[in-house]
């Protein structure tokens, strides 16, 4: 099969197709996964310019999504549902000013998107204002289908992707804290905020059922 792969030092210039061996059956404790879509996230960019040392060959396209389709011994097999009923995560962002009157605004501004479907056009299209997003972008559409998309032209009024509905949700409460429209905003434009200092906390939480008690 093929894949796309980083050779050392790293650098855009270094990432080649080539062909690989087929994965293995796995071994005890591990799962192989066929592939459907995967995506080129923020760490991946990292890799990808040589920020994060990797070793020679390195796979990139860390976020992927697909169908178990081969199960090693010992690993055990359960609904989706059941593996995630306990326990949740969820990204937190801490702005100044924050308050009760304010976060009861934000979250009801996130739930009027509840029911609706994921984006994954417009996420894409917003992608491509990333450094290595924009490259792909060009190289797969052109110049002037990659700045249309950069400018939101692909965004569905009525479907929503991550960081497009953080930072409508906070706009709405009136605690925007990026200049960046929400419908081409991507996860880099928080990581900047953070950076930057608008953005006092990010981080993932993991909420058990004694946490949810609390």
């Amino acid at each position: 099969m093929k894949a796309a792969v980083l050779r050392a030092p790293g650098g855009f210039d270094r990432i080649k197709v080539h062909d690989v061996p087929e994965p293995h059956q796995p071994g005890p404790g591990q799962i192989r996964i066929a592939l459907h879509a995967t995506s080129l996230n923020y760490h991946d960019l990292l890799v990808a310019n040589g920020t994060i040392p990797a070793a020679d060959g390195r796979v990139l396209m860390s976020d992927g999504a697909g169908v178990v389709e081969a199960v090693g011994e010992g690993v055990l097999v359960r609904p989706l549902g059941e593996s995630l009923r306990d326990h949740y995560l969820a990204v937190a962002y801490r702005v100044r000013g924050m308050n009760l009157a304010l976060a009861d605004k934000i979250v009801r501004g996130a739930l009027r998107w509840q029911g609706r479907k994921y984006d994954t056009l417009g996420a894409a299209s917003a992608g491509s204002r990333a450094p290595v997003g924009g490259a792909v972008c060009i190289i797969v559409l052109g110049i002037l289908p990659c700045a249309a998309a950069q400018r939101g032209a692909f965004k569905s009024s009525d479907k929503f992707y991550c960081s497009q509905l953080v930072l409508e949700a906070y706009r709405e409460a009136g605690a925007s804290f990026l200049d960046q429209n929400p419908n081409t905003s991507y996860p880099g434009d928080i990581v900047t905020a953070y950076s930057h200092g608008k953005l006092l906390y990010v981080g993932h939480l993991v909420a058990g059922p004694e946490d949810r008690r609390a």
